[in-house]
């Protein structure tokens, strides 16, 4: 979901830019009073604030939001990324790409680029502010095994 939120601040920004832009291009036509200069200047900049947004739309529809489901499946580590509480590792395969929790002794460099077979079962995780426990805890899809493909 931050992926969403940035986009969205992205195209916000880029919508005030060209709004910017489009105040200054007009203020200045209005000055010389070239209406047909104003018309295709207003055209463009609708088409470039058009464009930014089927761009952002684009990205967003190929980011994939969901979990993978519990079960066994192959893919290619992206990224290990050692967390308070989890290993979080990236891996992308046939149904997309995704970041899955996973114990410490698979936050390992030499897993990255590799391409693995590995499975993701439900297990129950610390859900406190730090290691130590706290009595709160959460149920997540983690990996439960991973090893790479001869």
């Amino acid at each position: 979901m931050m992926f969403a939120t940035s986009s969205l601040v992205y195209l916000l920004l880029g919508a005030v830019l060209i709004g910017v832009s489009l105040l200054v291009v007009v203020l200045r036509l209005a000055q010389r009073q070239n209406l047909a200069v104003l018309a295709s200047q207003v055209l463009s900049f609708v088409a470039l604030a058009a464009g930014v947004v089927l761009v952002v739309l684009n990205v967003q529809a190929q980011t994939p939001t969901q979990d993978p489901m519990p079960g066994q499946f192959r893919g290619t580590v992206n990224e290990v990324v050692n967390g308070d509480l989890l290993c979080y590792v990236t891996l992308t395969t046939t149904e997309g790409r995704f970041t899955v929790g996973a114990s410490f002794d698979l936050c390992e460099p030499q897993w990255v680029g590799q391409e693995v077979d590995f499975g993701v079962a439900p297990g129950r995780v610390n859900d406190c502010e730090s290691a130590e426990p706290c009595g709160k805890s959460q149920d997540l899809l983690l990996i439960v095994g991973m090893s790479p493909v001869r």
